[in-house]
């Protein structure tokens, strides 16, 4: 026995049972789990990324 449903009803489905987690770690390792401050960490660790390819090498 086969269930036939389409591509969009199993997407649907699979939303529905799997909820969204946001959570970061900030330097400290804590987890934030706060919409603001994970966002706020988010934006600090991107910065820090972009700022470390930006800076000239050490020779």
């Amino acid at each position: 026995m086969t269930i036939d449903i389409s591509k969009e009803t199993f997407k649907t489905l699979m939303n529905i049972i799997q909820p969204k987690a946001s959570v970061i770690a900030d330097n400290d390792r804590d987890l934030l789990t706060k919409s603001a401050t994970s966002l706020n960490r988010w934006t600090k660790y991107c910065n820090n990324l972009c700022n470390y390819f930006n800076q000239s090498p050490v020779i």
